[in-house]
């Protein structure tokens, strides 16, 4: 039975109306996904002042993951959301504290493998896990998908891997999440390998997945450490999917600033608050809104959200 803090309260209710974003034809390459899928993989509260909403109360965060179909490479997924060996990752100390700090809730059939069964996708067929970075909402699933193949900024488990237990745990990263063969399934990516963006990622540093420009990552320092987002693009969309470098996209482009608290947990303070001044610029700029892993606004794109 679930606790009564974590039942969905006003605040977690969503407006189910998907706004698109304009297709983009001002990166290099022609190539296109076919499908891009929002699902989501557990949840954790949050307050919603710490998450930049002016509201009080708390919110439900939930671990969104992404699913993409690219036409010769086939399907993908970025991240994975939470999954039942989370749970057991953080039972002991000191990692038990992100229990106590996020009360997290996985329900039934809702870790990541089953939400894709439901959704028809075979795990069979998933060719690579791209990883944002390593906090437990976004690789909490990864022993869900033993034999995929991961690709991963190497700075964003190098850094945390070189601390001691507690300074891992103050990144928000838990080693018992990281696959024990991770060294022999990881496409480690290099800091060279990013390059200036043009175009609709004008200012950005970024790499061309696949190489034909249907999809990115893009630099989003600040949150955690390696930190990426996402530009994706289909025939009818270019989605910017900035997973954590923001929590909630209307406060970032209003300008709001974030609690002190908010802005002590992250990575780097400073980077994570410029990088937030640079979605509101980008968004002014080309008129259009990027999309964050925790914003209300996210959760009318992810179509098995449960209740």
């Amino acid at each position: 039975m679930s606790h009564p803090s974590r039942h969905a309260s006003n605040l977690d209710r969503t407006n189910r109306t998907v706004t698109s974003q304009p297709p983009d034809d001002s990166l290099p390459g022609s190539g296109r996904l076919t499908q891009v899928s929002f699902h989501a993989a557990g949840w954790c509260r949050q307050s919603a002042r710490l998450a930049g909403r002016p509201d009080r109360g708390s919110i439900r965060f939930h671990a969104v993951f992404v699913r993409i179909e690219h036409p010769t490479f086939g399907t993908h997924l970025i991240d994975t959301g939470y999954g039942p060996g989370y749970l057991d990752a953080i039972r002991g100390f000191p990692e038990s504290i992100l229990g106590r700090l996020l009360p997290t809730t996985i329900g039934p059939e809702r870790s990541p493998d089953e939400v894709l069964r439901r959704a028809g996708v075979p795990l069979d067929s998933i060719g690579s896990i791209l990883i944002s970075h390593f906090h437990g909402d976004h690789v909490g699933g990864l022993d869900r998908f033993p034999n995929v193949r991961l690709a991963a900024r190497g700075i964003a488990y190098e850094t945390p891997e070189r601390r001691g237990r507690l300074g891992r745990l103050m990144m928000g990263y838990v080693r018992e999440l990281v696959p024990s063969d991770f060294a022999e399934r990881v496409d480690r990516i290099d800091e060279s390998e990013f390059v200036a963006g043009v175009g609709l990622l004008d200012g950005f540093r970024v790499r061309d997945h696949f190489g034909d420009g249907s999809l990115w990552w893009v630099d989003l320092p600040g949150h955690a450490a390696g930190h990426v987002g996402f530009l994706l693009r289909t025939n009818d969309e270019a989605i910017f999917y900035v997973v954590d470098a923001c929590w909630d996209v209307p406060s970032t482009l209003a300008g709001r600033p974030m609690p002190f608290v908010s802005r002590r947990v992250q990575f780097d303070a400073r980077a994570y608050q410029a990088t937030r001044v640079r979605l509101k610029a980008w968004s002014e700029r080309y008129g259009r809104r990027p999309i964050a892993c925790h914003c209300h606004e996210t959760l009318a794109r992810v179509a098995d959200l449960p209740d």
